[in-house]
């Protein structure tokens, strides 16, 4: 929820000054201050040289790469929205800010329905999630007006709400026990190495390419992701998987 309201008034801040907006980084050290005097550490556990060589199963790793090639597809958005708004004389940095949270109010929302709409749909959510993201993309793309902006970015936040969260209940079925935490952690922490290398990534397709555009960064996610959709769901309904459904 802080994220929702931290987006507009970065916005609001950087158009009066954009070196203010480091300043949210003090967030940091209220939680810092919180984390060292309010969390109690976890009690410590007796760990046998079995429970030590126990290793993570592979699925693990597989929905670790998942983690970052999908969050790697979508942060090429808030990397450059900034820069694609002003060069299509749609608004500012405020704008921009109001965009991201549109995201992130989406992501919130559509979180919270994850168990029903698992329920309803769990083979195919995972396809669902993609297309969103495809189709938000596609939008962005097309959208001539702030209007078609804003819709892309409720496309991305209903994508990612749903397909975040299903590839961590997905990491937390495959473990049991110590392993289970740190599985969930590796794959959570794939999403900042994608944030990470966004630049060098889209960069350097960009040369390759010979196409450093923002709307060719955009492009370079959708194809892969429109790909994936369609493929995806080719492969269920030729071959479906049973997924386990979310328990009360």
């Amino acid at each position: 929820f802080i994220g929702i309201l931290v987006g507009p008034v970065v916005g609001a801040i950087a158009a009066v000054s954009w070196r203010n907006v480091f300043w949210i980084y003090l967030l940091g050290a209220v939680i810092f201050f919180i984390t060292l005097f309010f969390i109690p550490e976890p009690p410590k556990e007796e760990k046998s040289e079995a429970k030590k060589a126990n290793k993570l199963p592979k699925a693990v790793w597989m929905y670790a790469l998942f983690m970052m090639l999908h969050r790697l597809a979508f942060f090429v958005v808030p990397a450059n929205l900034s820069v694609f708004v002003e060069e299509n004389s749609w608004g500012g940095a405020t704008l921009s800010g109001w965009a991201i949270s549109a995201i992130t109010l989406a992501s919130f929302f559509t979180s919270m329905s994850f168990s029903i709409v698992f329920k309803a749909i769990h083979r195919w959510l995972g396809m669902l999630s993609v297309f969103l993201l495809a189709l938000g993309f596609t939008v962005l793309l097309l959208a001539d007006g702030i209007v078609g902006l804003m819709i892309a970015m409720l496309l991305f936040g209903i994508g990612q709400g749903y397909l975040f969260p299903l590839l961590l209940y997905q990491t937390a079925q495959v473990c049991s026990g110590e392993k289970r935490t740190f599985a969930i952690a590796l794959v959570s922490s794939c999403r900042f190495l994608a944030q990470f290398i966004v630049p060098y990534v889209f960069g350097g397709l960009g040369w390759v390419f010979n196409a450093t555009a923002i709307r060719d960064s955009f492009t370079f996610s959708l194809i892969p992701l429109t790909l994936v959709a369609f493929g995806g769901s080719l492969w269920l309904l030729l071959k479906p998987k049973k997924l386990v459904a979310v328990s009360d």
